[in-house]
C-alpha cells in the first residue's frame, strides 16, 4: 500500500462515493473545496518541517492511495469471495473485481478465479 508520506503533492485526488452525484452543485463545490484546502494545509504543513506521516492526517479519508500486496491463490480467492459479497464496502468491492478482471486475462490463473 502506498503510505500517504510518500504521495506527491501534485497527486492528491479523492474517491467520493456514487451517492455525492446527486448533491446540490453548492455542496459538491464545497466538497471540493474542502478537499482542495486540506490539499494545500497538508502541503504547507510539510514544507515547514512537519513529517509526512503525522501532516497527512489533515488529508480526508477519501485520499487516493496505490494499493500493491502479495498474496498465495488459496488466500486470493478467500479475499475475493469475502470482499466481492453484496454487503462488502463498495469500495473494496471494486477493487476486488478489478483484481478478478485482471487476473481473467492472467492465462495461468483465469480458470482458478
Amino acid at each position: 500500500m502506498q503510505s500517504l508520506r510518500y504521495t506527491q503533492p501534485n497527486s492528491f485526488g479523492i474517491v467520493m462515493p456514487e451517492s455525492y452525484s446527486n448533491l446540490p452543485e453548492k455542496i459538491y463545490e464545497e466538497v471540493t473545496e474542502a478537499v482542495n484546502m486540506a490539499a494545500d494545509v497538508y502541503r504547507r504543513m510539510v514544507a515547514l518541517g512537519v513529517k509526512k506521516e503525522d501532516a497527512c492526517y489533515i488529508l480526508p479519508q477519501g485520499t487516493k492511495i496505490n494499493l500493491t500486496y502479495e498474496t498465495n491463490m488459496q488466500q486470493l480467492r478467500h479475499i475475493i469471495s469475502q470482499r466481492i459479497a453484496p454487503g462488502a464496502h463498495w469500495e473494496i468491492r471494486d477493487v476486488m473485481e478489478q483484481v478478478v478482471s485482471t487476473c481473467k486475462k492472467m492465462d495461468y490463473i483465469k480458470d482458478i478465479i
